[in-house]
Parts: structure tokens; sequence; C-alpha cells
């Protein structure tokens, strides 16, 4: 395992390829921008990227590459980290992924996308900073449990957080959110809990009494 320090760059295609291997620093001085693809993408298990600059891309930040078999992907932003994306902030295709985000998310679409396949692990976002988009948080195809505490800003123009499962809608979120949400919340099926300090009602119903 390498851990990858790159200089600043800009240009079409990949910027930092990590292969299934390497991790990632980009320390505060550094700016990565891919014009056409994902600035920094892993295709492994185990990789972590940490943020203190800047990363912008189509897909600004991609780990893993199979739903099945990838596990322990982590991103870290610090308070100094900035994501910037056409489409996807930050994206994980595999299980048991962890983001910290003590920085900003900003994305044309998503924010954070999660989508595994094992249905007896958990991914975590930790939120302490800013997320927006038209979908703040999105799992795509999970049948992972995903569990989102929130005590920054998650700011979805569409939903701050969206769940869809190709998996008979069985995938669990668990949102703890001690701060701000704004934008529709759907949850979809499986057995569902939402905790705040206080009430969002879409469709006029609590969401705390709702298990879907």
């Amino acid at each position: 395992m390498t851990i990858q320090t790159p200089t600043s760059q800009t240009g079409s295609g990949v910027i930092v390829d990590l292969g299934e291997t390497d991790d990632c620093l980009v320390n505060a001085d550094i700016k990565l921008e891919s014009t056409t693809s994902e600035a920094i993408i892993g295709t492994g298990s185990n990789q972590n990227v940490e943020v203190h600059g800047i990363v912008k891309g189509n897909n600004a930040i991609q780990l893993g590459n199979n739903l099945n078999l990838d596990f322990g992907m982590t991103v870290d932003l610090g308070t100094s980290g900035r994501v910037y994306a056409a489409n996807i902030g930050v994206c994980f295709f595999g299980n048991q992924a962890a983001l910290t985000n003590d920085g900003l998310i900003a994305s044309d679409n998503v924010g954070a996308l999660f989508s595994g396949a094992n249905q007896t692990t958990r991914s975590i976002f930790h939120n302490t900073g800013s997320v927006f988009g038209k979908y703040g948080i999105y799992s795509e195809g999970s049948a992972e449990t995903i569990v989102l505490k929130n005590t920054g800003i998650i700011d979805g123009s569409l939903y701050s957080y969206d769940a869809v499962s190709f998996v008979n809608d069985s995938g669990t979120d668990i949102i703890r959110n001690h701060g701000t949400m704004v934008g529709d919340i759907r949850l979809h099926t499986g057995d569902d809990t939402y905790d705040a300090d206080s009430e969002i009602e879409p469709d006029g119903i609590p969401i705390k009494n709702r298990t879907a």
C-alpha cells in the first residue's frame, strides 16, 4: 500500500488513480480538478482518501468497484477540505464504507452516494460540515444499513436524504439528525429510524413515528 500525495493538477480524465491498493492524502494547498471524469478513483477494498485541499470532478471521489466484494473504503474531509462535483461528490461502490465530513461537499446532483449489497454490514456518514446538492445523500441499490449522524448542514433541493434499493427495497436507513436537513427525507421500506431534536413532517406525518 502506498499513500499518494499528489501535486495540484487540472485536466481531463482521471487525475489520481489509486488502483486497488493505494490511499491518497490531499494537502491543504492542493487542488485536483478533472474536467470530464473522476478526480480521484480507487477500485479496491480498504482504501482511504483524506482531503484538506480541493477536489473537483464529475464524480469527485469514487471508491470501490464491486457492490458485493469491495469493503472498508473511507473518505475523511478536514475543516479545510472542499469537494465539488457535477454529478456525485463522494461515491462508494461497496460495503462498510465510512465518510466523515468536517468541510464542504457541493454537487450539482448528489452530494454523497452509498451503494452496497451486503445486508449484514453497515456504512456510516458522520457529517459536521456542509453538504449541498439536488440529493444531499443518496442510497442507491443498497441492501446495507446506512447510518447518518448529522450535526452539520445537509441541503438537498429535491431530497436531503433519498434511499432507493434494488433488492426488494430492504435496505435499512438510520438517521440521527441533530443538525439541519433541508429538503424531503425519503426512506422507502425497511426497518428505518429517524431521530432528531425536532420533528420534520413530510406529507404531514411526523417522521419520528414513521418506519418507512
